[in-house]
């Protein structure tokens, strides 16, 4: 099989002009500079690169990744998959899957726009209310019906959703992807990302869910974007801003959103898990482990760091 790899340089201006006038269909002003698509009013860019071309028996395969720059370490990554005759037609194909499975999710979570294609819902997670937009089910195979691979008697939608309310999500936005593929009636791939990376603490649960099992190939994808409350990027942000002591910083936090518990974790946090990448060059062995104190000086409680969602989330920005 022949690979060609990086041609975002030949279809970075054909991707952008997509995205604009998929904005402007929905009644946005938007703008394109050195193949990012920028629109008015908002702080967000987009764009995409075809990052992997790949020859198949009836044509051509194409990876798309779409870019969407949401903030100060927030870069969000979806890729799609688009199969055609021709690596144009290919492209086409992929750019339709980004239209059904991404582009609404982002008009009604990020542009206040209200789109029947997407859901918004109030959740509670980890003890905090949060605004989730989502996405419909795209699947694959079975003549592309939603309702196919859903068993009325094995819920595995409620079941996916039940398990993102009971985790220990951090405060902030957040994006979440599932895709699922089986094949003669077995698992062939599980994929569980949050913010781009493997959700490795709740992936072993998400394996279990009953998803009916089937003779012919079929894939299921789902796209959400979790937002509420003031998130590690954000507090990272007001940290920098600030010239004040701890209890300004504090206040700062708490005044950008964050309540009194969560700004104490990430006045303590933050620091330390970028203090920790700085120091990896030196011949030292960091403990895993870190002791909370109470107001006067005395241990109160030993925390392993790699349990805690917010030093877990500052050491990605850190890195």
């Amino acid at each position: 099989m022949h690979v060609e790899v990086n041609q975002s340089g030949r279809f970075a201006s054909d991707i952008a002009a997509f995205l604009r006038d998929f904005f402007v269909a929905h009644g946005f002003a938007a703008t394109i500079t050195q193949d990012q698509v920028h629109v008015e009013n908002y702080p967000y860019t987009l764009s995409g690169a075809v990052v992997r071309n790949l020859e198949n028996p009836v044509g051509r395969t194409v990876q798309l990744d779409i870019y969407f720059h949401i903030g100060p370490g927030q870069l969000l990554v979806e890729s799609f998959a688009g199969l055609g005759e021709t690596t144009e037609k290919a492209l086409e194909s992929a750019l339709r899957n980004v239209v059904t499975q991404l582009s609404h999710v982002l008009l009604v979570a990020f542009f206040d726009y209200s789109d029947p294609d997407t859901e918004q819902e109030t959740w509670q997670i980890n003890g905090q209310t949060r605004t989730i937009s989502i996405g419909h089910i795209g699947v694959m195979g079975l003549g592309g019906n939603i309702s196919s691979p859903i068993d009325e008697n094995r819920p595995w939608p409620q079941e996916y959703i039940d398990l993102i309310r009971k985790s220990d999500l951090p405060p902030g936005t957040h994006w979440i992807r599932l895709y699922y593929a089986q094949q003669e009636r077995k698992p062939a791939v599980f994929e569980l990302l949050l913010d781009n990376e493997p959700w490795q603490e709740l992936l072993p649960a998400v394996t279990r869910l009953p998803f009916p099992p089937r003779q012919e190939f079929y894939s299921i994808r789902l796209f959400l974007v979790v937002q509420g409350g003031i998130g590690v990027a954000d507090a990272l942000s007001v940290i920098c801003r600030s010239d004040g002591d701890d209890e300004a910083l504090f206040n700062a936090l708490v005044a950008a959103g964050a309540i009194p518990s969560e700004a104490e974790k990430y006045l303590t946090l933050i620091p330390l898990a970028f203090g920790r990448v700085l120091l990896k060059a030196l011949p030292i062995t960091l403990s895993p482990r870190a002791m909370l104190m109470a107001a006067d000086g005395k241990p109160m409680q030993e925390i392993l760091l790699e349990n805690e969602p917010i030093f877990r989330e500052a050491l990605r920005l850190a890195e």
